[in-house]
């Protein structure tokens, strides 16, 4: 049986500071035939990445120019209170051009640290990313609001089909599926079983 694995997994894998990172890794080292969705390749990780490295450069901007207009756009909710706490810490005198800097830095290393962990790690990559069921995805949205969850989710639920799989998170909110089981197993689809590393 394959392990389909949620992004965040990856990241806790390879960030020493986050806090699941050794329970992450002992998982990972006994796991052989690791998935992911095209989707999460493609597209949902180079986007957390280019909103984590915008974030740092709206902060170092801010932090050259106050008067610079902050772009909060393209930033998710989370993100922005971050970015506006970074603000108040500069704004403070908390954080310095080099602090801001090599927080930076820190997300362009973790980005190519899951770049090889993507091309070392995953046996196989499923479901490319324009045949995720519409379907699928609006039945998980309605429980769901991040919908680039609900595409991670579809794709587990589709790869389920033709091979067994379970899924692996860290994400205790958005991957309760339980409660819309019923509903996706009128579309003809089984779930597959997923796990929780925490």
């Amino acid at each position: 049986m394959d392990d389909f694995i949620d992004t965040c997994v990856i990241i806790s894998s390879l960030d020493a500071k986050d806090k699941y990172h050794d329970t992450v890794n002992i998982f990972l080292n006994g796991s052989e035939n690791i998935l992911i969705s095209f989707y999460q390749e493609q597209e949902e990780i180079p986007n957390l990445f280019l909103r984590k490295q915008k974030l740092f450069t709206e902060a170092i901007k801010f932090y050259k120019n106050p008067l610079h207009p902050v772009d909060y756009s393209n930033l998710t909710d989370k993100e922005k209170i971050l970015l506006k706490t970074l603000l108040t810490r500069i704004h403070l005198k908390q954080e310095n051009e080099d602090s801001l800097n090599q927080m930076l830095e820190e997300v362009i290393d973790l980005k190519i640290k899951v770049i090889h962990f993507i091309q070392k790690r995953v046996c196989r990559k499923v479901v490319p990313t324009l045949e995720i069921k519409e379907e699928l995805v609006n039945i998980i949205r309605k429980h769901n609001q991040n919908k680039a969850d609900a595409k991670i989710i579809a794709s587990a639920i589709q790869e389920h089909q033709k091979n067994k799989l379970i899924a692996f998170t860290l994400d205790k909110n958005d991957w309760k599926i339980n409660s819309i089981k019923e509903k996706i197993q009128e579309l003809n689809y089984n779930c597959p079983e997923v796990r929780f590393l925490r």
